[in-house]
């Protein structure tokens, strides 16, 4: 099976990625997160806020931004798990004053339901297409 791609704008994204965010080429892991962040204009248009470039790192801060979606911050989700296995930090109690200190920070992994479920359907295909290509069911 080969990787497909949701449009030509998706796959000059996926494709010119090494080059524009400066990873060796052959990096599974960062391959498979542009594959997803490359499958929404919105996420394409604002890699900026999601990739630090000189340090080759995910920027957590970006699943907050504002030109987030609830599809496109699910992607983010999944693209950054791929990524790293990237667990999200959360407040005990998301409503209360973060200084209370009953109101502790802990880190979370992403849940299925909250990364397909705010998505329409038609990602679906790409997505799992993202998760076998990141642990080698599918070639380039």
């Amino acid at each position: 099976m080969k990787l497909e791609f949701i449009s030509e704008e998706h796959e000059a994204f996926f494709l010119t990625s090494p080059t524009r965010f400066n990873f060796y080429p052959g990096d599974i892991e960062r391959l498979s997160m542009f594959y997803v962040l490359g499958l929404m204009p919105e996420l394409r248009n604002s890699v900026s806020a999601l990739y630090d470039v000189e340090q080759g790192l995910i920027i957590p801060e970006g699943l907050n931004d504002g030109f987030q979606t609830s599809g496109s911050k699910a992607l983010t989700l999944l693209a950054f798990s791929l990524f790293n296995n990237f667990q999200e930090k959360k407040l005990r109690y998301p409503y209360r004053d973060p200084d209370d200190s009953s109101n502790f920070e802990y880190y979370s992994y992403p849940s299925l339901l909250n990364i397909f479920a705010p998505l329409d359907r038609s990602f679906f295909k790409y997505m799992y297409m993202a998760i076998d290509f990141r642990f080698g069911n599918i070639q380039l």
